[in-house]
C-alpha cells in the first residue's frame, strides 16, 4: 500500500454475505467473519504504512444491475471497480450553491433530508481513513483495582523520535506510577509499562489540579515497543505539528479512551476508543482558566448540542479516561476538498471543563521542548 495513492475498499455487510456468495461463488471467503478478519488486517496495515483506504459499502443487487448494464464479469475486480465508482458518486454529489448562507437550523433540516434521500452516504467512509493512523497511535492505559482486575483510567500517545520510543500522557495519569503498576496492551495480554518516566513538577500547592502544564512521558527501554499490540502505531515527526496556531473555528479531533467504555472480567479488559471533533477558540476562556494560546489549546465542545452523523442527539459521554489522549489539527484550508489529509498531532488532552465547554490540552511543542531538555541528543530542533 502506498501513502500517495488512496485506495477504495469494497465493504460487505454480514446480512448480504449469502447473496454475495450466490452471485460470486468463485472468489468469496466461506464466511463473512473470515473476510472481515482479512479486511480489518488490511486497515490495520494501512495505519502502519500511511496508506489512505476508503471504505465503500456495496449491495449485491445494485452491483449486479451495474455489472449487467456495463457488461462486467461478476468477480472481485468488478466489485472493486463498482465500489470506486460508488464512492466517487457519493463524494462528489452535485449541488446547487445557495444564494445566501443558511442558518444552522436550515443546515440541520437539509442534512436530515439528505439522509432520508440517500442513507447510504453514511455507510461510505470519507473522514475516517485520514484518522486511522492517528487513532492507532492512541494507547489505553490500565491499572489494577482493589480486586486485582485491570481497569482503564487514562490514555496516551505513542511517539517515535528517530530510534527513541515514548508514551506521552497527562501528568495526573503518569502519577499512578507512584501507587500502582501501569498496564498497556501487549500482543496477547496487558503488559506492565517499564522505562524511565518524567512528569511536570507540582505547583506550590502540591495539587496536580493546579498544574496547568500537566504532562508526562515515559521512554521505552529494552525494545519494549516490539511487545505492544500489533494494532498500535508510533507516530513520528511527520505526524506532528509543533508550530500549529489556532484561529477561531479551526477544526480539531480529540482521540482517547473514556473509562466508562471499559469493562473487565476475570482478569481481562476491554475498552473502546472515542473520537470527538470541535472548534479551536481564542477568547476570554484562556484568561479565565489561567492559560495562554501559546502553550495551550482550547477546543470547544458542547455536550448538550452534540449530534450524531444521523442528526440525532449524541449520547452524553463521561470524558474521564480521555486524559492523555491526542489532539489532532485538520488542514486550515478545509473545507476545500483538495486540503483533505491526515490531521497532525498538536496537543495532549489534560482535562475537560464542563463549565467552559472546552477540552484543555497542552501543545505538543511544550512537550517536545521538555523532551529535548531531558534527552539533548534527540533530533528535535529548538523553536
Amino acid at each position: 500500500m502506498n501513502e500517495k495513492t488512496p485506495i477504495v475498499l469494497a465493504w460487505y455487510e454480514i446480512n448480504d454475505w449469502q447473496e454475495w456468495k450466490r452471485l460470486c461463488p468463485d472468489d468469496m471467503c466461506e464466511t463473512w467473519n473470515e473476510w472481515n478478519e482479512h479486511a480489518e488486517d488490511l486497515l490495520a496495515t494501512s495505519a502502519h504504512n500511511r496508506a489512505i483506504v476508503h471504505i465503500s459499502t456495496i449491495k449485491p443487487h445494485d452491483f449486479q444491475d451495474w455489472a449487467v448494464k456495463n457488461n462486467k464479469t461478476l468477480n472481485g475486480h468488478s466489485r472493486s471497480e463498482y465500489a470506486a465508482e460508488s464512492f466517487k458518486h457519493l463524494l462528489f454529489i452535485k449541488h446547487k450553491s445557495p444564494e445566501k448562507i443558511p442558518t444552522k437550523a436550515e443546515i440541520a433540516k437539509l442534512l436530515r433530508k439528505a439522509i432520508r434521500e440517500e442513507p447510504e452516504i453514511f455507510k461510505t467512509d470519507i473522514w475516517s481513513p485520514y484518522l486511522r493512523r492517528p487513532t492507532a497511535s492512541i494507547c489505553p492505559i490500565f491499572r489494577t483495582d482493589n480486586n486485582g482486575n485491570p481497569e482503564q483510567f487514562g490514555s496516551g500517545v505513542l511517539i517515535r523520535i528517530a530510534d527513541h520510543y515514548f508514551l506521552v500522557s497527562a501528568a495526573h495519569v503518569m502519577d499512578e506510577f507512584n501507587r500502582n503498576s501501569i498496564l498497556i496492551p501487549g500482543k496477547n495480554h496487558l503488559i506492565p509499562l517499564t522505562g524511565s518516566y518524567s512528569v511536570t513538577e507540582l505547583p506550590d500547592t502540591g495539587l496536580r489540579d493546579d498544574d496547568h502544564s500537566d504532562f508526562g512521558f515515559l521512554k521505552f527501554q529494552s525494545d519494549m515497543q516490539h511487545n505492544l499490540d500489533d494494532s498500535l502505531v508510533f507516530i513520528d515527526e511527520r505526524d506532528c505539528d509543533p508550530m500549529d496556531t489556532t484561529e477561531e473555528k479551526d477544526a480539531y479531533t480529540i482521540i482517547g479512551y473514556p473509562s466508562e467504555s471499559s469493562q473487565s472480567t476475570e482478569g481481562t479488559a476491554e475498552t473502546a476508543i472515542t473520537r470527538i471533533s470541535g472548534e479551536g477558540t481564542r477568547d476570554h476562556r484562556y484568561a479565565k482558566l489561567g492559560l495562554t494560546p501559546k502553550s495551550h489549546l482550547l477546543i470547544q465542545y458542547r455536550t448538550r448540542k452534540a449530534t450524531t452523523p444521523l442528526m440525532k442527539q449524541a449520547r452524553k459521554v463521561n470524558f474521564e479516561g480521555m486524559s492523555g489522549g491526542g489532539v489532532f489539527a485538520w488542514s486550515k484550508n478545509l473545507p476545500n476538498p483538495d486540503a483533505l489529509s491526515q490531521p497532525n498531532l498538536v496537543g495532549v488532552v489534560t482535562a475537560y471543563s464542563e463549565y467552559h465547554n472546552v477540552f484543555i490540552s497542552t501543545r505538543i511543542h511544550m512537550i517536545f521542548s521538555t523532551l529535548k531538555n531531558k534527552f539533548p541528543d534527540l533530533p528535535i530542533s529548538r523553536r
